[in-house]
């Protein structure tokens, strides 16, 4: 194969941020592999390149960053001076301010003549600008290094360009499924490729250096004010501890003074940046990152080279790729600053936990090695060239009436744009996926239909195989002997229908993030190489509100054989077994049994109980005011009619709760002998009224949740193991089990970072509850209890509020007897239940990635969009305000189109015409 020429494309190769370190390294790995690369900048200001650069990549600047000249030799520097204060007419600035008219008439000269194999960018505008003007054979390929879905308009030109360019490459599955809606129609090639961690030396942490280090651009999008706040938090419980911040930007004065107002600035240091920071990471313990969007941190991958844990913001792509939470690493609710500190001092205190930490993230790192991740690149590049070879001609881009076009747009408003632009391809597009009735469309039944396709492709075979329990809640994985490996894939190759798809994996590791589609395409060459087999089917519904697909896969597992012992190896760890002997395999054609109660795994029947009422109801209403108290008798908040707000969440938090938790057996609907109108005569809700469960029927009518908490684990059939929700909150995405119980049977709870105060005074009704749980489990146990619960689901245990109820008799009785709540109440499920559990030996502390969003606040708007897309999220809560709204349509506008866009797809429980008309 002839030598490769691949031309990268950079604001500014000077830079010494991240894209900048990824596309350095990949050059650098390229040319060391025989490809010949240089790097096209669009600006030059320092005129050396921010990091180590191999001397055979060749380097061209277009434009002097200081006096704003053309220093490409492409055209006439003093000709072209006064380009460069005139407004781009190829790239606004909303979308990228970087650009003028200057870059438009650079670039209209230097792209058409590039002579390269491939031009690869790393900006939507840059992606634009290549796709529009490189030669017809050049294969062009955008790479984001951020979270695409967070760009804004700055993504408008990637969309503008999807149909000039041959391939975009993400770095994560989030980022390319996200565009793999907004560019469906452009025939375009999408992959996930992430950066490669360079082999090179690596000083190690011990972690027992007190210094926490972070990294980036002093600007907004890093947050570093978030970093500053929080140390300033936990600083006086760790006098000895540095928090050091390297780099450089507009906000370095203002994080001085932040540092300076918080008085840390004996502790924080504001670093230059460096560009060997691998010398730096053995000075230090903790990597610190707050960004608002990320697309996969190479600082993280550093910081684990050295064997440095992470402690990050969750934000919608990058760091979760990268931390497994709670083990090489802590991931935190995005811009939640108490919760970081709660991090911080947590790492800091525990030398032993950073350590472990730090060598766990260091052994997960291992996938992004340059060898498996250039294998990837090469690849991609290879087929890219072949595809372009065998194709026809592509349409000429005709770079002359372009760059015509460029130099007069000055002179005419009503010049070319690129609008224009010709369409330069067109290929295949992905099948559509397969319309489903309602009923059919959850997590659980497309994984049975799944599994039937298995069932079908295994006894075509003649395969043997054996179920193995994966890590995934909702998938399904079986082992397949190699020798029967052709077999199956043959069969898959066979699949018919448009809707499957099949993913491609070497071990853990994507060989490619493009799907086959058997009943489409050719078979890939990928699959040969390929020893995990992933396929789904992908359905819709008949208004394409919900896609569902590839959360409920199976994946077929081809295990080699030991050739000493002759015993199949599995190509990747599962829960049950490293290794089988042949007759561990079920007979051809037929699945053998998995192998049952797994010790990791949660088979105990789980319920869900939902307290609600219809606040809205006149009658209740009515009811409600007969029995108001006197007075100054009862907290404002006890009455308040926040309490009691119904915007039909019950609706929407079932619906998430079928959608992500298929693994649930029954639903409990407590009421005031209330039910909602939408619910189906044919759901299988168990509606309950508070005359079933109340032991004293006296107490009722009762407005007090704390009252009706008391008296929830005595539902009749209720489960050992339930969650207890408020209609308020919803679930975000596929749920496990496990992050509510252990799989012996433990309830999990989530200690919020909110203490519970030492202060006199009246209380708000739910901190005088959490100081009456704390009197108790003091009296009870000698333990003082100091945090109360996020607003989540909470696991239960009938059994031990059963035993409360028991032993604390006086004050059960004392709140149930309360119509509204009270200063005497106890919190049993939201608090009491909990610790009262964990005393007991029965209940652990987990954690859960959760968020609240407070209705009609500032920036309530843009928090609810976030969520829409967000797939990190396992839980939000809306809280209503006491004080009413400025603007209630706005926040029943608000939220309304978040449920119906998050939750669009109504679930069985809901009367059909009901459901049409929400």
């Amino acid at each position: 194969m002839k030598q490769m020429k691949i031309s990268f494309f950079l604001t500014t190769v000077d830079s010494a941020a991240g894209t900048e370190r990824a596309i350095i390294s990949q050059a650098n790995s390229l040319v060391e592999s025989g490809a010949q690369v240089d790097i096209h900048s669009v600006y030059r200001t320092t005129g050396a390149p921010g990091f180590p650069l191999n001397e055979n990549v060749a380097v061209r600047y277009w434009i002097d960053g200081e006096s704003l000249r053309d220093i490409s030799g492409s055209g006439d520097a003093a000709e072209t001076a006064e380009y460069a204060t005139k407004p781009s007419r190829l790239i606004p600035r909303e979308w990228d301010d970087q650009f003028s008219l200057l870059t438009d008439v650079v670039a209209g000269r230097i792209i058409p003549t590039i002579d390269s194999d491939i031009i690869v960018t790393t900006t939507p505008a840059l992606g634009l600008l290549a796709g529009s003007l490189a030669k017809q054979r050049t294969v062009v390929v955008a790479q984001e290094h951020r979270a695409t879905m967070r760009r804004g308009p700055g993504f408008t030109p990637l969309e503008r360009a999807a149909a000039h360019i041959d391939c975009i490459v993400s770095l994560t599955d989030a980022s390319k499924d996200w565009l793999s809606e907004k560019v469906a129609n452009s025939g375009v090639r999408l992959e996930t490729i992430p950066n490669f961690l360079p082999d090179i030396f690596r000083p190690q942490s011990t972690t027992d250096e007190k210094v926490v280090f972070a990294a980036g651009r002093f600007a907004g999008g890093k947050q570093f004010s978030h970093l500053i706040d929080a140390f300033s938090r936990i600083s006086d419980q760790h006098p000895d501890w540095i928090l050091r911040i390297y780099g450089q930007g507009p906000l370095e004065d203002a994080l001085k003074n932040q540092a300076v107002r918080l008085n840390v600035a004996h502790a924080v240091q504001i670093m230059a940046p460096v560009k060997n920071l691998e010398l730096e990471w053995p000075k230090g313990s903790i990597l610190a990152l707050t960004s608002r969007s990320e697309g996969l941190p190479l600082v993280i991958m550093e910081a684990a080279g050295a064997g440095i844990p992470t402690i990050s913001y969750d934000c919608l792509t990058g760091p979760a790729e990268l931390i497994d939470d709670g083990k090489s690493g802590i991931l935190v609710p995005p811009n939640d600053v108490a919760s970081l500190a709660l991090a911080l001092d947590k790492l800091m205190s525990d030398a032993p936990l950073r350590f472990e930490m730090g060598q766990a993230a260091k052994a997960a790192i291992g996938i992004y090695s340059p060898s498996r991740i250039g294998a990837q690149w090469n690849r991609l590049y290879s087929e890219l060239m072949d595809e372009a070879n065998r194709l026809p001609v592509r349409a000429e881009r005709n770079a002359e009436r372009f760059a015509s076009a460029l130099n007069t747009v000055q002179e005419s408003a009503n010049a070319e744009s690129s609008d224009e632009l010709p369409v330069v391809k067109s290929t295949s597009k992905t099948p559509p996926p397969k319309i489903l009735d309602i009923s059919e469309l959850g997590y659980g039944e497309i994984l049975r239909k799944n599994r039937s396709l298995l069932d079908q492709i295994m006894k075509a075979a003649n395969a043997r195989s054996r179920s193995v329990e994966g890590n995934h809640a909702n998938r399904h994985v079986v082992a397949v002997p190699e020798d029967d490996r052709l077999a199956v894939i043959d069969q898959l190759s066979q699949i018919s229908d448009p809707a499957i798809a099949v993913e491609l994996f070497m071990d853990s590791t994507r060989l490619t993030s493009g799907t086959w589609h058997p009943a489409e395409e050719s078979v890939p060459a990928a699959l040969g190489e390929a020893n995990v087999v992933r396929f789904y089917g992908r359905y819709t519904d008949a208004h394409a509100l919900v896609h569902l697909g590839a959360e409920s896969s199976v994946d077929i597992e081809f295990w080699t054989s030991d050739e000493e012992t002759g015993h199949y190896i599995a190509p990747r760890h599962n829960r049950v077994v490293d290794s089988m002997e042949q007759a561990d395999f079920g007979p051809h054609g037929q699945e053998g049994a998995a192998i049952e109660n797994v010790w990791s795994s949660i088979d105990f029947p789980i319920d869900v109980v939902y307290t609600w009422v219809d606040g809205n109801d006149a009658a209740w209403m009515e009811k409600k005011a007969s029995y108001l108290p006197v007075s100054n008798e009862a907290h404002d908040q006890a009455t308040s009619a926040a309490r009691f707000t119904n915007r039909d969440e019950l609706r929407y938090s079932i619906r998430s709760v079928r959608r992500f938790a298929p693994w649930v057996r029954n639903i409990f609907l407590v009421t005031d002998d209330q039910v909602p109108a939408w619910l189906a005569a044919e759901s299988d809700i168990k509606v309950v009224s508070h005359s079933e469960i109340f032991p004293d029927k006296s107490c009722l009518p009762t407005f007090n949740s704390h009252a009706i908490e008391t008296s929830l684990h005595r539902i009749l059939g209720l489960a050992e193991h339930f969650l207890y929700f408020n209609d308020d909150t919803v679930m975000l995405r596929l749920q496990s089990p496990e992050t509510y119980f252990t799989p012996n049977g433990l309830a999990k709870f989530f200690p919020s970072p909110v203490k519970i105060n030492y202060l006199s005074g009246q209380d708000e009704p739910h901190i005088a509850a959490a100081k009456n749980n704390r009197a108790i489990i003091r009296e009870r146990f000698g333990v003082e209890i100091s945090q109360s619960m996020l607003h989540t689901p909470h696991p239960h245990r009938k059994s031990v509020l059963a035993q409360i109820e028991h032993e604390q008799r006086d004050v059960v009785e004392a709140t149930r007897s309360h119509r509204f709540r009270h200063a005497e109440d106890v919190s049993f499920l939201s608090s009491l239940g909990q610790y009262y559990g964990f005393c007991l030996e029965r209940y652990v502390q987990g954690s859960i990635r959760y968020t609240y969003v407070g209705l009609g606040r500032p920036g309530t708007a843009a928090q609810l969009a976030a969520l829409v897309t967000s797939a990190r999220l396992d839980v939000a809560t809306f809280g209503e305000s006491n004080s009413g709204y400025e603007n209630p349509e706005e926040t029943d506008c608000q939220i309304r189109q978040f449920f119906e866009t998050k939750f669009s797809m109504p679930s069985h429980d809901e009367s059909v015409d009901l459901a049409q008309d929400s």
